[in-house]
């Protein structure tokens, strides 16, 4: 029995040529079978898409179609306000779950990226902090040149001191 197996598998695989003819056989009739769903497939989602239009078209006509377009608009329009409402007067941990439950928010990415801001806005202030105190120092400065300027120009240094003596210090 099982030499009339291995000899029958040794016909069938023995003759290429007849190999080759049934592989392409097989692959034209899956071709063929193919192109037919597509096909077929083409001509429902053709037909699904006149259905969608043909249907739009009613509901923007007809005075049903308007009434439930206008009742879905409503009913969608209230939900939103309940639910912003009712969420409003829950406590701040279902408010929490709720806002996980319905955004795709990473919490560590939500960590890291908060701790961003944090270290950006520290920054800032020292930057900021920084642009004062070189408006300080540029106005100190202006203000010496400005007594520089203001000095009399026949007057020295040892005259100075003789009459800061005197009076006082003068600026």
């Amino acid at each position: 029995e099982q030499k009339q197996q291995l000899a029958r598998l040794e016909e069938f695989i023995g003759d290429s040529d007849l190999l080759q003819a049934r592989a392409k056989k097989k692959r034209d009739e899956l071709r063929e079978r193919l192109e037919e769903m597509q096909q077929s497939r083409r001509s429902s989602a053709d037909q699904v898409k006149k259905l969608i239009s043909e249907l739009d078209l009613l509901g923007r006509i007809t005075k049903q179609g308007k009434a439930v377009d206008l009742a879905r608009r409503v009913a969608a329009r209230e939900a939103k306000w309940y639910l912003a409402n009712w969420r409003a007067g829950e406590d701040s941990s279902g408010l929490e779950e709720y806002i996980l439950q319905t955004a795709t928010v990473d919490p560590k990415q939500l960590q890291e990226e908060y701790a961003r801001a944090r270290e950006k806005r520290s920054l800032q202030r020292e930057a900021e902090e920084e642009q004062i105190r070189i408006a300080e120092l540029e106005a100190r400065v202006m203000e010496e040149q400005q007594r520089g300027l203001e000095q009399p120009e026949g007057t020295t240094d040892g005259e100075r001191g003789f009459w800061n003596r005197l009076w006082g210090r003068i600026k």
